[in-house]
């Protein structure tokens, strides 16, 4: 799986599953640093499956996710694969003992959820603007035709 793809597959996963709420709480959560590759309640198919963001417990919601989602263990490899852009430049700082994989992947997965934020604020921006437009549309039809604006909707 390339980058490229492994990112539309987070884009699709995202859009199709996450509410703009959703969307919000696992941007902050990864922005604090708290999403993990290595830990199923933070990880994507952790933070997705369980109601309230943590880090660490053993509960069920992780696996319960992965039985009933035909495609957990795709969305979990696309996530995963985001920490392995560069793979050379990684596994040399790695020798430092910090986990630039993780930092990575939390970074690119923050400009995923930060495109998204802003795709759904266009989207309703444009439908402000539609029904603005619609409304002033009935305004001078209504005003021509001499009737009230209520008879058009």
């Amino acid at each position: 799986m390339t980058l490229r793809e492994a990112k539309q597959i987070l884009r699709d996963f995202i859009r199709a599953e996450w509410s703009d709420e959703k969307l919000a709480q696992v941007y902050a959560f990864n922005a604090d640093g708290k999403m993990s590759l290595d830990c199923p309640c933070s990880c994507i198919v952790g933070v997705h499956s369980s109601l309230q963001l943590h880090y660490g417990c053993m509960k069920g919601h992780y696996s319960a996710f992965i039985d009933r989602h035909p495609q957990a263990r795709v969305i979990e490899t696309a996530y995963a694969r985001l920490g392995c852009a560069g793979d050379i430049q990684i596994a040399q700082q790695a020798l430092i003992g910090i986990d630039f994989r993780q930092l990575q992947c939390n970074r690119i997965f923050s400009a995923i959820l930060r495109a998204e934020m802003r795709r759904r604020d266009r989207i309703r921006a444009g439908e402000r603007f539609f029904a603005s437009t619609l409304d002033d549309y009935r305004q001078q039809i209504a005003t021509a035709l001499a009737v009230p604006p209520e008879v058009l909707r």
